[in-house]
Protein backbone atom coordinates (compact mmCIF):
# COMPACT_ATOMS: atom_id res chain seq x y z
CA UNK A 1 0.00 0.00 0.00
CA UNK A 2 3.48 2.47 1.12
CA UNK A 3 4.66 1.77 -2.63
CA UNK A 4 0.94 2.44 -4.07
CA UNK A 5 1.45 6.03 -2.54
CA UNK A 6 -0.95 5.37 0.52
CA UNK A 7 0.53 6.89 3.50
CA UNK A 8 1.95 4.75 5.82
CA UNK A 9 -0.69 5.71 9.10
CA UNK A 10 -3.54 4.95 7.17
CA UNK A 11 -1.81 1.30 5.56
CA UNK A 12 -0.90 0.58 9.19
CA UNK A 13 -4.43 1.21 10.05
CA UNK A 14 -6.04 -0.74 7.41
CA UNK A 15 -3.42 -3.71 7.92
CA UNK A 16 -4.15 -3.33 11.57
CA UNK A 17 -0.66 -3.24 12.95
CA UNK A 18 -0.50 -1.98 16.04
CA UNK A 19 2.88 -0.58 16.47
CA UNK A 20 5.23 1.47 13.85
CA UNK A 21 7.79 -0.98 14.70
CA UNK A 22 5.70 -4.23 13.51
CA UNK A 23 4.19 -2.42 10.94
CA UNK A 24 8.07 -1.50 9.51
CA UNK A 25 8.99 -5.33 9.80
CA UNK A 26 6.56 -6.38 7.56
CA UNK A 27 7.58 -3.05 5.28
CA UNK A 28 10.29 -4.46 3.60
CA UNK A 29 12.40 -2.75 1.27
CA UNK A 30 14.41 -3.96 -1.77
CA UNK A 31 17.17 -2.50 -4.33
CA UNK A 32 14.59 -0.89 -6.30
CA UNK A 33 13.21 1.38 -3.24
CA UNK A 34 16.72 2.34 -2.35
CA UNK A 35 17.13 3.55 -5.99
CA UNK A 36 13.59 5.12 -6.72
CA UNK A 37 14.47 7.24 -3.26
CA UNK A 38 17.97 8.29 -4.86
CA UNK A 39 16.76 9.22 -8.33
CA UNK A 40 13.58 11.56 -6.35
CA UNK A 41 15.99 13.22 -4.21
CA UNK A 42 18.19 14.08 -6.89
CA UNK A 43 15.67 15.39 -9.09
CA UNK A 44 14.27 17.59 -6.16
CA UNK A 45 18.14 19.18 -5.37
CA UNK A 46 18.39 19.44 -9.29
CA UNK A 47 15.28 21.89 -9.17
CA UNK A 48 16.16 23.63 -6.32
CA UNK A 49 17.07 27.39 -7.17
CA UNK A 50 20.75 28.50 -7.16
CA UNK A 51 20.57 31.01 -4.71
CA UNK A 52 17.68 31.75 -2.09
CA UNK A 53 17.18 35.19 -1.23
CA UNK A 54 15.66 36.19 1.90
CA UNK A 55 13.35 39.54 2.58
CA UNK A 56 14.31 41.16 6.03
CA UNK A 57 12.26 43.32 7.68
CA UNK A 58 13.41 47.37 8.32
CA UNK A 59 11.94 49.76 10.88
CA UNK A 60 8.51 49.86 10.34
CA UNK A 61 8.00 46.43 8.82
CA UNK A 62 9.00 47.29 4.92
CA UNK A 63 10.16 44.44 3.49
CA UNK A 64 14.20 45.01 2.14
CA UNK A 65 15.56 42.29 0.26
CA UNK A 66 18.89 40.85 0.64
Amino acid sequence: MVRAGVDPSVAKRISGHRTDRTFARYNILDEADIRDAVTKTSAFVAGLPAERKTAAFGQGNEAVVA
